[in-house]
C-alpha cells in the first residue's frame, strides 16, 4: 500500500485530463515533467541517436536477427548502403507519455499501440519528439477493478532535418490498485512450469527464425492467407526484461536516490520486507511487486511485446520492404515464465497511390493458447512490374 499518500484515483485523473485535453508537448517539456525540478539532468527517455551501439543494442533487446540492423558489411550492400534501425526504435526514443496516470493510488497499465511509419531510421538519424496527451479518454466498467479509464496518447517523431518519421497511438487503462487487489481477477493464474519436451521446441522456434533479407519479396508474389513463418519470444523471466532494458530503456529505471528525486508525487510504495522504496518500474522485474498491484507476478512491458510483433513483420518482408501500420492490443498480461508465439497471415493485398500494399492479420499466442495481443499491419512491398518500394506521404500531430 502507499504510505503518506495523497488521494488521487480515477475522479481526479478525469478531472486532470479534461483540463488539459489535446495539450501538446515538446520533448523538453515531458522530460520536466517526467524529472521534475530536482533531477540533476539533463533527463532522457533513453535513446535520441541511432548509432551503430544503439541499433545494435536495441535489435539485442528484442532478440532481432536481421543483418540489416546489426552488419555493416552487409548492410552497406543493401539500398540504405549503412545499418537500419528497427521500425521499433521510436519506441526508443519515446514510449511512456501517459505522465500524470502514474499519480497517487490510479495505476497504469500499456493497453495497445498504433503505429504508422512514413520513412526508414538511418545509421546517423537522431529523433525528437512531440506528445498530445491525453488525446482521448474513456471511462469504462472493468472486471478487474471496477471502473477503469482508457486514456490515449499520440506520439510525432522527427528525425534531424524535420522529416516526419512516424506517428503512434498508445493507450493505457488506469484503476484504483486497491480495487484490483479486492477484485483479485487473476488469482486462478500460476506461473507456468514447462516439460523438457515443451522447452525443446520452443528452442528449436527460436533456433530456425529466418530472416528474408537480401531476398525481395515482390508484391506479386504474395498469396492471400500465406502465412507468415511464427517466432517465439520468452519464457518471460529477469534476463529478458533486462535485455529490454538495456536495449531500448525506461525513463524510471533509476537508482534510488534518483528516483526520488523524478517521484514528484509522493508515491511512497513501500516493500513489504525492507520497508524500503520501491520503484514502480520494479512491477516488470519483480514477481512480489507485480503481486502488489494485482498481478500473478512481474510481467513485460506492453511496448516490448509490440516490438516482438514488429520483428514477425520485417523478418518476412525483407530489406526492400517496408512496415508502414502496425497495430498490438494488449488483452492479457504476459507473466514471468510465459511464452508469446508470434504468428501472422495475409488478409489481402491492395493498391494505393503507387504503393502495392499487404494486410497482415497478426497476433501474440501464449503456452496456455491465449492470444495476449489480437493485431493488424500493413506492409509495402516491391514490385515485379512497378518497382521499388513508394513510401508513404506523412502526417503530423498538426
Amino acid at each position: 500500500m502507499m504510505a503518506n499518500e495523497k488521494k488521487w484515483g480515477i475522479k481526479e485523473l478525469i478531472e486532470e485530463l479534461s483540463a488539459n485535453l489535446h495539450r501538446i508537448y515538446t520533448s523538453e517539456e515531458m522530460a520536466q515533467f517526467w524529472g521534475g525540478p530536482k533531477f540533476p539532468g539533463p533527463f532522457v527517455f533513453f535513446n535520441k541517436e541511432a548509432t551503430r551501439d544503439t541499433i545494435v543494442h536495441f535489435a539485442d533487446g528484442i532478440g532481432d536477427l536481421n543483418p540489416l540492423c546489426r552488419d555493416e558489411a552487409y548492410a552497406s550492400k543493401t539500398k540504405y548502403k549503412d545499418l537500419v534501425a528497427s521500425p521499433a526504435f521510436i519506441f526508443s526514443s519515446c514510449s511512456l507519455a501517459q505522465a500524470p496516470s502514474v499519480k497517487g493510488t490510479a495505476i497504469g497499465w500499456d493497453a495497445g499501440y498504433e503505429v504508422e511509419w512514413f520513412r526508414p531510421i538511418l545509421k546517423g538519424d537522431s529523433l525528437d519528439w512531440r506528445v498530445m496527451y491525453p488525446s482521448d479518454y474513456t471511462l469504462k466498467k472493468s472486471k478487474m477493478a471496477e471502473d477503469s479509464l482508457i486514456i490515449s496518447t499520440l506520439c510525432e517523431f522527427k528525425n534531424q532535418k524535420s522529416e516526419p518519421v512516424a506517428i503512434s497511438k498508445e493507450w493505457c487503462v488506469s484503476v484504483e490498485t486497491d480495487k484490483a487487489l479486492a477484485k483479485d481477477k487473476y488469482a486462478n493464474i500460476e506461473i507456468y512450469r514447462y516439460t523438457e519436451d515443451e522447452l525443446n521446441r520452443i528452442y528449436e522456434l527460436q533456433d530456425n527464425e529466418t530472416v528474408r533479407g537480401l531476398e525481395p519479396r515482390y508484391w506479386e508474389d504474395v498469396e492471400i492467407d500465406e502465412e507468415l513463418p511464427p517466432i517465439a519470444r520468452g519464457p518471460l523471466g529477469l534476463m529478458e526484461m533486462i535485455g529490454w532494458l538495456a536495449g531500448c530503456g525506461s525513463p524510471i529505471s533509476k537508482p534510488e536516490q534518483l528516483w526520488r528525486r523524478i517521484d514528484m508525487y509522493d508515491r511512497k510504495v513501500a516493500d513489504p520486507l525492507t520497508n524500503a522504496m520501491i520503484n514502480l518500474e520494479l512491477v516488470h522485474m519483480d514477481d512480489r511487486v507485480g503481486r502488489m498491484v494485482g498481478v500473478p507476478g512481474a510481467y513485460d512491458f506492453g511496448v516490448q511485446r509490440v516490438s516482438w510483433l514488429s520483428v514477425l513483420l520485417t523478418n518476412w518482408i525483407g530489406d526492400e520492404g517496408f512496415l508502414w501500420k502496425l497495430r498490438g492490443e494488449l488483452r492479457r498480461f504476459n507473466i514471468t515464465g510465459d511464452t508469446t508465439w508470434l504468428k501472422g497471415k495475409v488478409a489481402r493485398k491492395f493498391v494505393e497511390d503507387g504503393k502495392y500494399c499487404a494486410e497482415i492479420k497478426c497476433w501474440g499466442e501464449n503456452q496456455r493458447g491465449e492470444i495476449n495481443m489480437p493485431g493488424s499491419a500493413t506492409v509495402i512491398l516491391p514490385s515485379r512490374e512497378h518497382g521499388p518500394v513508394v513510401y508513404p506521404q506523412a502526417r503530423t500531430l498538426d
